[in-house]
């Protein structure tokens, strides 16, 4: 996979005859840490399908996981096009070589009792963290020593 700072998936729509509603995750990089060699990123859970705004759809259960942390609401709730049922921020710890990836995936039951009727998933690669290297130690060790002398 490609390094990117941003991205975002669809579930798949309602099944039924001439409904289209589905979820749209999205998420962007909001910053990166070189000292503590972590990636925050923000997203949301958004309700999308409809013809315009006042279109809306019931939605009972539903989920979100992303980095492996998981929320879930089994409030039923009108979702229009553009509500959010889902945001935050997380923050994702890297390797040691500086390279980080996440996955998120996340679902509803429209119209639905028990089960998820429309659900998706996805993964990214983060930008790569630079780590410092045994070279830049080295000319930094001759510098200070250089210097008390």
């Amino acid at each position: 996979m490609a390094e990117v700072r941003s991205g975002s998936f669809r579930t798949n729509g309602y099944s039924d005859p001439g409904y289209t509603d589905h979820y749209v995750f999205s998420w962007t990089l909001v910053s990166q840490s070189i000292v503590d060699n972590t990636s925050t990123i923000s997203w949301s859970v958004t309700g999308a399908g409809g013809t315009n705004s006042a279109y809306w759809t019931y939605v009972q259960e539903k989920y979100v996981t992303v980095n492996g942390v998981t929320q879930t609401n089994a409030t039923k709730v009108e979702t229009h096009n553009g509500t959010v049922a889902f945001s935050g921020t997380t923050t994702i710890k890297h390797s040691n070589n500086g390279k980080g990836s996440f996955s998120a995936s996340c679902g509803g039951a429209f119209y639905y009792y028990g089960s998820y009727n429309s659900k998706g998933s996805g993964s990214w690669d983060l930008p790569t963290i630079p780590r410092a290297t045994m070279p830049i130690f080295s000319i930094l060790h001759i510098l200070t020593t250089a210097m008390k002398t």
